[in-house]
């Protein structure tokens, strides 16, 4: 019989403390429902580059890796596009890609995800008058308001063969709260979780459900935060336009030619530790205060070749190991553990959208990009942000990943996070489309 699934997605979850809850006790709904039914639990799951929510939604509901046009970007004529009408797969943002809703038969639901081409039931439509109460609430009840809509969906839609959840409010909660406050939303959160369990096993549908948890992206802390424009500026890129997103990496779009120079000077800033720079379709060179590295993409490998220093942090003998082609999975084996894991991949397969800018540069552990709302771009950088992401660091990169049915359980050393979408497909007895980036875990 094939299984069905539910896709939960809380935005921008911070895994440490995630994990210290869950070692504490503190998330009882997740522990029961999730962990300890576990059929699949990654020691180390790592989402793409950039981490951050408009790349890496995408890639999660597509089961492809992110080619960073960027969350707000611009035409060659320099109009300025904003994701919100453009971030669909059928609308150009992830390159017209076929999301997962495309595999599955009726009925699926898409719940507060705009990235959901092809779902039977997009719509963010309220059902109740409990549902439409929670809206009002604004973020403090939209994700009591996401699980009311899949409480409904679970009547009203029948047979529901896979629902995916986007808590959105969680994004904000990570930047802006204090870890007290994040923990306290995060209780409440697992709570829900309970009541997702609760109502499959009044429905005897637990056993043939799998329940997948995982994030878009982490959050690490911020100790300063600093004008990306005013740093552009310092370089000489005067009038270029710069978009940041997750806070922790610039999207330079500007008619210099002298890109190399002003990359490197950028990099003399303590708010900067990585520019990256395209070098044609298959190479990006990597700067850095003391290195300078291309990654290259040939077919399906990857190799690392360095000019000077040592990039990412890694070791010599790392940087040997990563010259030679390699596939995405072992690049992950070789870097899982590293403070900037997968960072070869994320960086050749950034860069490839028809309105990737000419240049990003990646913040400095502790710093993030903001202190300006700059109304005329139509975009938000805000200086009171307690987190940040979107780097290659291991504090903004590693998410959870579960997916808990009925089984025998498996406890996975490594995986990206698109990982997920083959392994569910196999574990729900559906074929797996040739078009996903990732491997299945089981």
């Amino acid at each position: 019989m094939l299984k069905k699934g539910v896709l939960l997605v809380p935005d921008g979850l911070q895994y440490p403390l995630f994990q210290d809850m869950l070692a504490r006790g503190a998330l009882p709904h997740i522990q029961h429902y999730i962990v300890n039914r576990a059929l699949v639990n990654v020691e180390h799951a790592f989402t793409g580059f950039p981490s951050s929510t408009f790349e890496q939604m995408p890639a999660l509901m597509t089961g492809q890796r992110s080619h960073q046009p960027g969350a707000i970007f611009l035409t060659e004529d320099g109009t300025r596009v904003n994701y919100i009408g453009n971030d669909n797969p059928s609308k150009g943002n992830t390159g017209k890609r076929d999301t997962i809703f495309r595999f599955i038969d009726q009925w699926t639901v898409s719940i507060f995800n705009p990235w959901n081409d092809h779902a039977d039931d997009k719509h963010f439509a309220n059902h109740s008058l409990k549902t439409l109460a929670q809206y009002a609430r604004g973020w403090a009840g939209s994700n009591g308001a996401a699980v009311s809509r899949l409480l409904h969906a679970m009547e009203d839609r029948q047979p529901l063969n896979f629902a995916a959840l986007w808590f959105f409010a969680m994004d904000r909660y990570g930047h802006k709260k204090s870890d007290h406050a994040l923990a306290q939303k995060y209780q409440r959160f697992d709570s829900l979780i309970g009541k997702i369990g609760e109502r499959l096993e009044e429905r005897g549908e637990l056993e043939e459900t799998l329940l997948i948890l995982t994030s878009d992206h982490g959050m690490a802390p911020v100790q300063e935060t600093v004008n990306p424009y005013s740093l552009c500026e310092s370089v000489g890129l005067d009038n270029a336009r710069v978009f940041a997103y997750g806070y922790g990496v610039g999207s330079v779009y500007t008619s210099s030619t002298d890109l190399a120079s002003q990359a490197r000077d950028l990099t003399q800033h303590p708010a900067v530790e990585h520019v990256i720079l395209p070098q044609g379709t298959n190479v990006r060179r990597v700067y850095s205060e003391a290195s300078v590295a291309d990654v290259v993409k040939e077919g399906d490998r990857y190799r690392l070749d360095v000019h000077e220093g040592l990039p990412f942090g890694y070791s010599a003998d790392l940087c040997e190991a990563l010259s030679r082609p390699h596939t995405a999975r072992e690049s992950l084996e070789l870097t899982h553990q590293e403070e900037q894991p997968n960072a070869v991949v994320g960086t050749a397969e950034s860069l490839r959208h028809t309105y990737s800018p000419q240049m990003t540069f990646l913040a400095a552990p502790g710093h993030a990009f903001g202190l300006v709302r700059n109304w005329a771009e139509q975009i938000w950088l805000n200086a009171n942000y307690k987190r940040s992401h979107g780097t290659f660091h291991r504090g903004e990169a590693q998410v959870p990943l579960l997916i808990a049915g009925d089984g025998e359980p498996c406890v996975v050393p490594y995986a990206e996070t698109i990982d997920w979408a083959p392994t569910f497909f196999k574990l729900a007895g559906r074929p797996i489309p040739p078009v996903f980036d990732g491997v299945p875990l089981v």
